[in-house]
């Protein structure tokens, strides 16, 4: 069986640490966090993605990926379309192709949120030596690198502060994003992949739904993760994550 892997999963096969965003301790210092959980991959995803494989549980169905980039010109909607092609009456199974459109953004340089006034320069973070993730300093936001582009196969996955001792932060009113407001997400040289937001929710750092985030998809998709909820003086972080789900739009 051959299925989605994550490029930043491909990587690290088995144990994975969760993105951990290192704490910065302080009475009053609030950070977006990510605490304590580790990813584990089901055995399923051990193999490495060819573009078809039969699925399994019930009838056989193959599955043909083709991926069409966006591009000024493009006409398409880029909503997965599954079109159905013609198989043999006495095969078991069914055939089906889908086509995912992408839009790639190769180097990520900045992240705008209209509805709650985020325009900030965007820059890569990746692991630490103990797994953790890397934070973004004060007035920037961080894409996690070892994962995918934005607007690419898979999930994006963007962080950064609530607030600090300096105040108001990026993402400090991400929990206001409602469905259908947009993200998006520029180049250097402008170019722009435009996500739609689809949900939020949320979960204490404890509960992080690792499999939400790091979903097994082949669709572009985004999430935004900062921190919410009850603040723990004691730890100097807040106890829970505020994450936005989004799809590329175009």
């Amino acid at each position: 069986m051959s299925r989605y892997v994550p490029r930043h999963a491909r990587k690290r096969r088995g144990l994975l640490r969760a993105a951990v965003l290192p704490a910065v301790l302080g009475a009053a210092v609030v950070v977006a966090v990510i605490v304590g959980v580790s990813l584990r991959l089901p055995d399923s995803r051990a193999a490495e993605a060819d573009g078809s494989g039969p699925v399994s549980g019930g009838p056989s169905v193959m599955i043909s990926i083709t991926t069409s980039t966006l591009s000024a010109s493009t006409s398409a909607s880029p909503t997965p379309t599954a079109v159905p092609s013609t198989t043999s009456p006495t095969t078991a199974g069914s055939s089906t192709t889908m086509t995912i459109y992408i839009h790639p953004i190769a180097e990520p340089a900045r992240i705008v949120i209209p509805s709650i006034e985020v325009d900030a320069k965007l820059i890569p973070v990746g692991l630490l030596d103990n797994g953790d993730m890397e934070v973004p300093p004060f007035g920037l936001a961080g894409w996690y690198e070892p994962g995918p582009l934005p607007g690419d196969h898979g999930p994006t996955v963007v962080v950064a502060h609530v607030d600090t001792k300096k105040g108001p932060d990026v993402f400090y009113r991400l929990k206001d994003l409602e469905p259908g407001d947009e993200i998006l997400v520029y180049g250097p040289d402008g170019d722009v992949a435009t996500f739609g937001v689809d949900s939020k929710e949320q979960r204490l750092k404890t509960e992080l739904p690792v499999e939400r985030i790091w979903n097994d998809t082949w669709e572009p998709v985004i999430r935004l993760i900062t921190c919410t909820g009850e603040f723990d003086r004691s730890s100097g972080h807040y106890l829970s994550n505020m994450i936005v789900y989004g799809h590329l739009v175009e």
